[in-house]
This record gives C-alpha cells, structure tokens and sequence, in this order.
C-alpha cells in the first residue's frame, strides 16, 4: 500500500546526505540513495522512477529557505533503521532491518 501513496516518495534518503552508503542490501547487489531508480525497477516499482525523477530528486538537491521562522524538533539515541537487507534478493519477503541512531522515524546522518 505504501507504494500507492505518492507524496511517500518524499521521505526517501536523500543522495547530498546519505551519499554513496548502501541503504538496501541484497545478495547481487547494494543500493545508496543515489541508485533510487534501480531500486525501484528491481522492486517492481517502475511508476515510482518518474515521479522520483521528475518532483522529488530536484528538490532533494535544492532547498530554499522559507523565509519564515521555522522550529524544527529533532530527536537522537533513537533505535531507527539504518539499512534494509533483502539477502536472498526476494523483496517479496520482510527485509532484516539494521538500526542505527536517529529520531525513530529518519536516520541520523
């Protein structure tokens, strides 16, 4: 059902953060938040690629400020997923989630 919601896709790593460090890992291959697109060709998510191409990567690599103040609450010492592990490469399966630090919700960079 996740995959249905469109506005889902904008909680997606972002590369400028997350860089190179594989977020999904499989057998045959690792996926960083650079390699999106393939991701979700090889999840069977090819709907998603265009939205992801064409709304949310531009905005990943460009924020502007608001213009307005702004109170962010963070949260740290949070057990968060970090890595998702799909070994056997069937992401038909429940995924081993490696956790990290983070708010619980977004890992910490």
């Amino acid at each position: 059902m996740w995959r249905s919601f469109e506005t889902n896709i904008v909680d997606l790593p972002s590369p400028s953060l997350f860089g190179k460090n594989p977020i999904v890992i499989t057998r045959q291959r690792n996926y960083s938040a650079h390699e999106l697109e393939d991701f979700f060709t090889a999840i069977g998510f090819e709907d998603g690629v265009e939205p992801f191409r064409r709304r949310t990567l531009p905005k990943m690599n460009y924020f502007e400020a608001p213009m307005v103040p702004v109170t962010c609450i963070n949260g740290v010492g949070n057990r968060t997923p970090r890595q998702l592990l799909y070994w056997d490469d069937d992401f038909d399966v429940l995924p081993r989630i490696i956790y990290g630090d983070g708010d619980g919700e977004h890992a910490g960079v």
